[in-house]
């Protein structure tokens, strides 16, 4: 049952994210970006799940990184049609509850 959810009572979840867009040339896009998520139950009726995470599959750490590169149009286009682009991304999975 990796993929289900069981009802858990109350469960909190809070985070905090930041991310940072620039363009440090002309055609090129930059996105970093980091989010901290922590869910937890805090009530279900059983004393000793409680504080234990919630949902072990959804990231606690993610990190992105998000490239994108418009290359300068060929001779003769009215417009540039081409582009590169992509994203390297990292997180961390919350342990599993044993519930």
């Amino acid at each position: 049952m990796s993929d289900c959810y069981v009802s858990a009572g109350k469960t909190r979840s809070q985070g905090a994210e930041a991310e940072l867009i620039g363009r440090p040339a002309q055609g090129w896009d930059i996105n970093a970006s980091y989010t901290y998520n922590d869910n937890r139950i805090v009530n279900n009726g059983n004393a000793t799940q409680a504080g234990l995470t919630y949902a072990g599959n959804s990231p606690r750490h993610l990190w992105k990184l998000w490239t994108h590169y418009r290359l300068e149009p060929y001779r003769g286009a009215r417009r540039n049609v081409w582009s590169v682009g992509g994203e390297p991304r990292s997180y961390m999975l919350t342990l599993r509850s044993n519930f």
